[in-house]
């Protein structure tokens, strides 16, 4: 499915005033944003991927670090405090500053202007490689107080005050829209502001980090040439799945794909007989002064990555790889149904409701990326025993599931992504870069499709035309009914 408009046709253009809430991150009136894209680059990968893109960084300005000058500053979802480099002497109070997002230097308009923002100082790591060292990383707190657009190609980040667009419209549009719960938070050692009596308290952050489901490496898919998988038995929707389960962290200040070396382990019979040789190296990031160690390999470019909504209830869920494989037999099924209104094939057994046998279930939502030869999905993996990793999975659960790893921005290099904070649903609204044009084995957009009443409705989706349910099913040749 070919990208969209960019969303702002949904929302007035202009110079607008962003009010984010009172928690660590910073006071009323503390942002000034004008809703036009910020230029933001991409970090190197470092010698592990040469050539491929990393974190994203922006350029900001600050009358108290760096001496007045330009610096670079991570974009992290991943992180739940916006902080500063500072160094490791114990010191943990935050300090108040006042910083700008500029363009691109040397003509460098101020984007954006953040005042009185309650930063961390912290030793920060460098990104890509040793020579990339950010002064600063722009993170949850105060994204979380927008709904913010990073289109990954040609980086870029716009601050809009929200996203007014219900589900069924951005689904009739095309979008994948993911929902989402945001994790982490809670009181860190940190200090926050003092009170009256000049005494600080422990700093309270609100939960930022965004975790999707995924599934790694499920078998090739096109409904135009793909047979139709049998799945004539309720069960077979479970154990005729491919791909791996993942459950990966969203950070754009990280390039690419991380994954334990647990799950590597299940990624890699997904993978047949391509699976690539591991070679050892480093990963750096702004998290860790020192970097990791890792192995690095490349996704074979078959070997896609889909992230999936989840449609089924938490008491039913059958997992991502489940309901992408129910989403594309849906597909499959819309595919000849558009063609053969009078006669055409019907969804199969496990793909009905089990409460109504003669409807067809709803279909998730999901984004499929993938790479090509010479540029495919960069991977590193790290032991399960990382600090660093541990530390993620510490802040996602109890409440959250047990962390893979992380998604960077590099992975997502064809797509564009609107995290909408700001609904009382979070959710992450998806689609694909015009530079993928209608090539689905580099990006693919899948929206929810919803399941039809009666054949007297229409609707239209995975990008094909206005239809209705055909006025016969055809006999199924694989489940033979």
């Amino acid at each position: 499915m070919r990208a969209r408009q960019p969303f702002a046709v949904t929302l007035a253009v202009g110079l607008a005033a962003g009010l984010v809430g009172t928690g660590a991150g910073c006071s009323e009136d503390c942002c000034t944003i004008d809703s036009f894209p910020v230029p933001l680059h991409a970090a190197p990968l470092g010698a592990g991927a040469p050539g491929r893109p990393g974190g994203l960084l922006a350029w900001a300005q600050s009358p108290t670090l760096q001496g007045g000058l330009p610096f670079e500053m991570s974009v992290d979802t991943g992180s739940p405090l916006t902080v500063s480099n500072g160094s490791a002497d114990g010191t943990n109070d935050t300090v108040s500053r006042t910083f700008d997002i500029l363009g691109t230097p040397p003509a460098s308009p101020v984007r954006a202007r953040f005042r009185g923002i309650n930063m961390v100082p912290i030793a920060l790591g460098a990104v890509g490689d040793p020579a990339t060292q950010p002064q600063a990383v722009f993170g949850g707190d105060l994204l979380r107080g927008f709904t913010v657009e990073f289109r990954f190609g040609v980086p870029s980040l716009t601050f809009w005050p929200s996203q007014r667009a219900d589900d069924g419209f951005l689904e009739d549009v095309g979008y994948a829209v993911i929902h989402f719960t945001p994790f982490g938070g809670g009181e860190i050692t940190a200090r926050g502001n003092p009170d009256i009596f000049g005494q600080r308290g422990p700093l309270s952050v609100d939960p930022s980090r965004v975790v999707f489901r995924a599934c790694a490496a499920p078998e090739p898919f096109d409904p135009r040439t793909s047979p139709q998988q049998a799945c004539c038995a309720r069960n077979d929707a479970i154990t005729h799945t491919t791909g791996a389960p993942l459950s990966l962290l969203l950070s754009t200040g990280v390039g690419p794909l991380i994954l334990s070396s647990s799950a590597w382990a299940r990624v890699q019979p997904q993978l047949g007989a391509n699976v690539p040789v591991p070679t050892p190296g480093q990963l750096y990031l702004s998290a860790v002064t020192a970097p990791l160690q890792v192995d690095w390999v490349m996704l074979p470019p078959a070997a896609h990555l889909a992230l999936v909504n989840q449609e089924s209830s938490p008491a039913l869920d059958p997992g991502p790889c489940v309901e992408l494989a129910r989403a594309r037999r849906i597909e499959w099924v819309a595919f000849r149904q558009v063609g053969n209104p009078s006669v055409a094939e019907c969804v199969q057994v496990c793909d009905t409701d089990p409460n109504d046998t003669q409807k067809a279930l709803n279909s998730a939502a999901y984004i499929e990326v993938g790479g090509v030869a010479g540029n495919e999905i960069p991977v590193a993996i790290v032991p399960d025993t990382n600090q660093w990793l541990e530390g993620l999975r510490s802040d996602i659960r109890p409440e959250g599931p047990d962390l893979d790893g992380v998604i960077g921005a590099g992975v997502l290099a064809r797509t564009r992504l609107e995290i909408d904070y700001r609904s009382s649903g979070m959710r992450a609204i998806f689609s694909c870069d015009d530079t993928s044009g209608s090539d689905r084995s580099q990006c693919f957009t899948g929206a929810r499709c919803p399941r039809l009443p009666d054949r007297n409705q229409q609707h239209a989706c995975f990008g094909l035309e206005l239809s209705r349910l055909p006025a016969t099913c055809a006999p199924d040749p694989v489940c033979g009914n």
